[in-house]
């Protein structure tokens, strides 16, 4: 492998490397904005439970009650498998 061959390869893992590191800040973002929407969710919860109110049940990420539904939907990807497909691209 020559010397150009070298710096070629090592800027493309630079640029590689670049990328990744964009795509991981960017799921770190969506992860904590969603982590914020789920304090908000819960505390309001808490809110209803303490004043007494009828509790409408927990929801998942998506807003679903985890009560069976009458026509359930498929099993969302798991988290594992969605930040391996951001990661991917």
């Amino acid at each position: 492998m020559t010397d150009v061959d070298q710096a070629m390869l090592l800027l493309s893992l630079q640029r590689e490397m670049v990328e990744i590191k964009r795509r991981t800040e960017e799921i770190v973002q969506k992860n904590e904005q969603q982590m914020q929407a789920l304090r908000r969710e819960n505390d309001e919860m808490k809110k209803k439970l303490m004043k007494g109110g009828q509790s409408t049940g927990p929801t998942n990420v998506v807003g679903r009650s985890f009560a069976s539904p009458s026509h359930p939907r498929p099993v969302e990807e798991t988290r594992d498998k969605i930040l391996t497909h951001e990661m991917e691209g």
